[in-house]
């Protein structure tokens, strides 16, 4: 390794190895001593220093198994980090708090376990964090909601418990929220009304109750709202018709009663609209077949509704 010791790159090199010991996958990996870490796959270099660091250490679908090493804390220079889609096992280190630089942190669809460390509430340049797709239980921390700069944070498909923090309304450069097919109970936050930027906000398959909270009309960019399969009740909101950009409401598979507001029919971008098993009544409003982009609406499973479907979608 005498060509990285020469370029002054031999600390980060060094701890790249020990992080290749401890993985085993991809076998075409060529991260070997007499390979200049400039060549080594998946590895980015900046080199605009006196002393070239990595920036990113890019591993996704490399069949990668083994536990994440605490290691990866020690590359303090470090603004990517992708491990996603492998068999990785074990608990998420809480040293990965170390990496202040961090922009993103992509660790999903593995088979980690055991709970989010709180210490990744550190990461203060944080641009996405998607920890989806793996089996992490507990609580999710408050200390998330101190990621100022996050703009994509990915929860869905893990066996979290409790309610979702408050504190996530901090988050207002977020702009895709997935907390979907958890086990996450109690209310929706009133305080996500303050994610201004959020496009996406998908809270489906939990134990969420309680109403659906109107003030979610201030999220103006919204254009999917997924709320479907779990127990909230009350009305649907005749405030999310001030949601013009959207283009998907799913409510199915919740409690919610009364009737379908008529200014829904104000959603001129709706494409999908499902409230399928509920406990809605009144008559369906005609005129939300005249919404001119308007592909697939299902009713099924409240049969209180009364009069016709707007139009049938084979």
């Amino acid at each position: 390794m005498g060509q990285i010791s020469r370029h002054g790159q031999i600390g980060d090199a060094e701890i790249l190895m020990k992080v290749w010991d401890m993985l085993s996958g991809d076998v075409n990996l060529n991260w070997y001593e007499h390979v200049p870490v400039t060549e080594w796959d998946g590895v980015t270099l900046d080199t605009s220093g006196p002393r070239p660091r990595v920036t990113a250490v890019s591993l996704g679908n490399r069949q990668l198994s083994g536990r994440i090493p605490a290691d990866l804390g020690r590359l303090t220079s470090l603004e990517w980090l992708n491990l996603g889609y492998n068999y990785l096992t074990g608990v998420i280190p809480p040293a990965l708090g170390r990496l202040t630089k961090l922009k993103g942190l992509r660790l999903s669809f593995n088979q980690l376990t055991g709970t989010v460390p709180p210490a990744l509430g550190r990461l203060s340049q944080l641009e996405e964090l998607d920890l989806s797709g793996n089996k992490l239980k507990g609580v999710i921390p408050a200390t998330l909601g101190g990621l100022a700069n996050l703009q994509m944070l990915g929860l869905c498909q893990n066996g979290f418990s409790g309610v979702i923090p408050s504190e996530l309304g901090g988050l207002v450069d977020l702009e895709t929220l997935f907390i979907s097919d958890t086990q996450v109970s109690g209310a929706i936050p009133v305080e996500l009304d303050r994610l201004a930027n959020l496009e996406v906000l998908d809270l489906s398959n939990n134990q969420l109750t309680g109403p659906i909270p109107a003030s979610l009309r201030k999220q103006a960019n919204l254009t999917v709202l997924e709320l479907s399969n779990n127990k909230l009740t009350g009305a649907i909101p005749a405030e999310l018709s001030r949601l013009s950009n959207l283009e998907e409401l799913l409510l199915c598979g919740n409690q919610l009663a009364g009737k379908i507001p008529t200014s829904l029919c104000r959603l001129a971008n709706l494409r999908l609209l499902d409230v399928a098993l509920n406990q809605l009544s009144g008559e369906i409003p005609s005129e939300l077949g005249k919404l001119p982009k308007l592909e697939e609406i299902e009713f099924y499973g409240n049969p209180k509704l009364t009069g016709e479907h707007p139009f049938d979608v084979s």
